[in-house]
């Protein structure tokens, strides 16, 4: 059985796009939205395995939206969409209960892979984000004795 998503994207030339190439890769697009709230009620309604959100997106921020998804599906795994990469937004996404960060930029098996990898139970993070995340996490002068 394919894994259900849904797709939060307001412009729906890159709701189509994006749609076809989950599609390609054997996923179902269980539903779409073009805001917010839309993707909170289908992900309430359908509870998918997975839950691809511009981070951008009108009606809630990104955040707010990923917190709500968690508590009326707490089973599925939430990916951000995003062109922000500055690390204040990654550690909002993550403590929002985002599971995978993908910067729109990025190529997208990035996605493919962000979708794979957080519907396992995993976090994955754009390859450019890690890096950045960890050269923060190293410049800081006392590092905790145990960091992992």
């Amino acid at each position: 059985m394919p894994l259900r998503i849904v797709l939060a994207e307001d412009r729906a030339s890159s709701r189509e796009a994006l749609t076809a190439l989950m599609k390609c890769r054997g996923f179902m697009v269980a539903g779409a939205a073009a805001d917010g709230r839309g993707a909170v009620g289908l992900c309430a309604q359908l509870q998918p395995e997975v839950a691809v959100l511009d981070f951008d997106i009108p009606s809630m921020n990104g955040p707010a939206v990923a917190a709500e998804i968690q508590r009326v599906a707490p089973d599925t795994s939430t990916v951000a969409l995003s062109v922000r990469r500055g690390q204040a937004r990654v550690v909002e996404a993550l403590r929002a209960g985002v599971r995978g960060y993908v910067l729109k930029t990025s190529a997208v098996g990035d996605l493919l892979d962000a979708i794979q990898e957080v519907s396992g139970g995993r976090i994955y993070l754009s390859p450019r984000i890690s890096g950045r995340l960890l050269t923060a996490f190293l410049s800081k002068p006392e590092l905790p004795a145990d960091p992992l």
